[in-house]
């Protein structure tokens, strides 16, 4: 709310919004407002940013988001009950990540059906695995296993700055890796969805909404 605030008194717009957070914990962490750590990081404070923007007016004449995924998100199911999972006993960092990685699919489109009207589009691209620091705290041994073959950050990045530059007109939904559309599933377990658009959308409204009556009551905002 505060960076929504300073980007505002600021005056200027933003033609590239890429929306690049993502972090993997492995073992659980509670925000002080209530919510597991990389629901926020991942998924909330992403959703809380790009709605405000554009509520706010504050994205250019025909402005571009780029949604960083991950590969990840081809191990789970568009669902809700993995989102901010606050119970030590059922939280899996891999799972939920990829699960917050998969809901992007869902925001990208909804940006995207707001964004043609200007002429703008909203994207969403996974990197594949790249020789990250957060690869390496995260998944230790994947990392040393796949070392000499994981990507360099470069490579993780090109499809990005490509989207930002040529702005294809396969947007929303289609998701992207080395400039080119790749399917949204590839095992048959994630083909049923455990919850609709409409219902991760509301999720998320949900907690935000929850989170600003709460910095409201505090004398934040």
């Amino acid at each position: 709310a505060e960076l929504l605030k300073r980007l505002q008194a600021d005056g200027r717009r933003i033609d590239v919004l890429q929306n690049n957070v993502g972090v993997l914990f492995n073992t659980l962490e509670i925000t002080a407002e209530g919510f597991e750590a990389t629901y926020v990081t991942n998924l909330l404070g992403q959703y809380q940013l790009t709605e405000g923007l554009l509520a706010a007016d504050l994205l250019g004449a025909k402005p571009v988001i780029v949604n960083m995924a991950s590969g990840g998100l081809y191990n789970v199911p568009q669902n809700t009950n993995l989102l901010n999972v606050t119970d030590p006993k059922r939280y899996g960092g891999k799972a939920v990540y990829a699960s917050h990685k998969r809901a992007q699919i869902v925001l990208s489109g909804r940006w995207e059906a707001r964004l043609q009207q200007q002429g703008g589009h909203s994207y969403v691209m996974h990197p594949g695995w790249v020789r990250t620091e957060g690869v390496r705290k995260s998944l230790p041994v994947f990392y040393k296993i796949q070392k000499l073959i994981l990507r360099s950050t470069a490579e993780g990045a090109d499809t990005a700055l490509w989207l930002a530059t040529e702005r294809p007109h396969d947007a929303g939904r289609a998701i992207w890796f080395d400039r080119a559309v790749r399917s949204e599933h590839v095992f048959p377990h994630t083909l049923t969805a455990k919850a609709s658009d409409d219902e991760v959308v509301a999720f998320l409204e949900r907690d935000l909404t929850e989170t600003m009556t709460t910095l409201a009551a505090s004398g934040h905002t």
